[in-house]
């Protein structure tokens, strides 16, 4: 599975950090579904996550600010949800 490199700093910034997952903002447009590697030069870190949510955040004099959320990936060919998530995402006429 090949996936697209996102730095910290450069990209994105960090806005919330869990154990499940990440918020975060920048400039560059991610699409919900696709995997990332998120890298942080700073501090030699590399995690992989697929991307949730991603929506315009702001709008200002130098373009659009993006903001959204990241699920860290379970394992390798685990990145469909389970558990209750799955059951939140089939919506009530299949869950």
């Amino acid at each position: 599975m090949t996936a697209s490199r996102v730095f910290v700093g450069r990209d994105v910034e960090i806005l919330r950090e869990w154990p499940e997952g990440v918020d975060l903002a920048g400039r560059i447009r991610l699409r919900p579904g696709y995997v990332i590697d998120l890298l942080d030069p700073k501090i030699g870190a590399r995690r992989r996550a697929l991307v949730w949510l991603w929506k315009v955040g702001t709008l200002g004099n130098e373009g659009p600010v993006y903001c959204g959320t990241c699920h860290w990936m379970r394992g390798q060919g685990n990145e469909l949800p389970v558990g209750h998530e799955a059951g939140r995402l089939a919506g009530p006429d299949f869950a």
